[in-house]
């Protein structure tokens, strides 16, 4: 998860004059917005840098100050999400519940995707009991994952609400979007994510044009260039991401020509992408396209760092090899 909290870090420690303000006495008197504004900052700091305990311990100090300081409601809940064992995100969810009357995109957004992690987590529940790697005090094991399953559902089904509800409020937000991608595909509602995923990709390249064109600034300065780039890294593995989900659904839905066009994409921003020339390599042999099949499997063995006895490596042999067998038949092997 990329973090909502996009504004600049100030400086951990504050001077000392900033949290005392001048008195009558000769006793100095603590500046309590001053002290609320250094452990707000201070959370945030550490919130960006992942350490997650720190972060929390100046949030509470903030709260003893102020109880009602939404900002630090906020990053108290995106720490718990962050951290995502279930305990975690019940914490974080009562938080989001508690600011998502004020209508703040951005509680809302941190409802919908605790939502979305929560049902996640009911759902691998599900599996292991299942499986019977997991123990249940239910008598009826099956009765028990059947209701993990029931309320997973109604977790997603919710947490699509609310993405819907982020984007009445700010139709651009990609996290938004991607959260709506990812929900239906777990629904298993392939249409409705693809859907979304090609909204998705859209705004992430008006955004990687816009900030392409802001590197181009004569002003830029150091701090915001790496800044623009860092977006535009992050931006770009949600678009990675994004084309691999969409392969993956066109794929499912017979449409294998075009998920060897997203693949395609892969390779154009990230040509280190190994999968990709492993999944364009098996769906290029199932269409027939043995040539170039067997190119993009020799590209991913060539790149990939998976151990030969890996499940992908092997298969990438034997799918290779059968594209050589075929083109030999055809005439055209080498």
């Amino acid at each position: 998860m990329t973090s909502t909290f996009r504004s600049p870090v100030l400086p951990l420690l504050l001077p000392l004059g900033l949290l005392l303000g001048a008195c009558n006495s000769t006793t100095p008197k603590v500046d309590k917005q001053a002290l609320l504004d250094m452990h707000r900052d201070q959370a945030l700091g550490y919130y960006e840098a992942g350490a997650l305990g720190q972060a929390e311990d100046q949030i509470r100090k903030g709260l003893d100050i102020d109880p009602k300081d939404d900002n630090l409601k906020l990053m108290l809940g995106w720490c718990r999400q962050r951290r995502g064992t279930r305990d975690d995100l019940n914490v974080a969810e009562r938080v989001f519940r508690d600011l998502a009357p004020r209508k703040d995109y951005r509680a809302l957004l941190g409802l919908a995707e605790c939502l979305e992690r929560k049902g996640k987590l009911y759902a691998e529940t599900a599996d292991r009991i299942e499986a019977g790697e997991a123990e249940t005090p239910s008598a009826d094991p099956k009765e028990r994952a059947l209701e993990l399953r029931n309320d997973t559902r109604k977790f997603w089904k919710e947490a699509l609400t609310h993405y819907q509800a982020v984007l009445e409020q700010k139709p651009t937000e990609g996290q938004a979007m991607n959260g709506l991608q990812r929900t239906h595909a777990l629904l298993d509602e392939p249409e409705e994510s693809l859907a979304w995923g090609g909204k998705l990709l859209a705004q992430s390249q008006s955004e990687l044009d816009f900030w392409q064109n802001q590197l181009k600034r004569p002003d830029l300065g150091a701090k915001e260039e790496a800044q623009l780039r860092e977006r535009m890294t992050v931006t770009r593995e949600v678009c990675v991401a994004t084309h691999f989900l969409i392969s993956a659904h066109l794929v499912r839905l017979d449409r294998k020509a075009e998920a060897v066009e997203h693949l395609d994409a892969i390779v154009e921003m990230t040509p280190e992408e190994s999968v990709a020339y492993s999944r364009r390599g098996q769906i290029l042999h199932d269409l027939g396209r043995y040539e170039e099949a067997r190119a993009n499997l020799d590209d991913f063995l060539r790149i990939t760092e998976l151990p030969f006895d890996h499940p992908f490596v092997q298969r990438a042999f034997e799918t290779k090899s059968d594209c050589e067998r075929r083109l030999q038949a055809l005439g055209g092997g080498k």
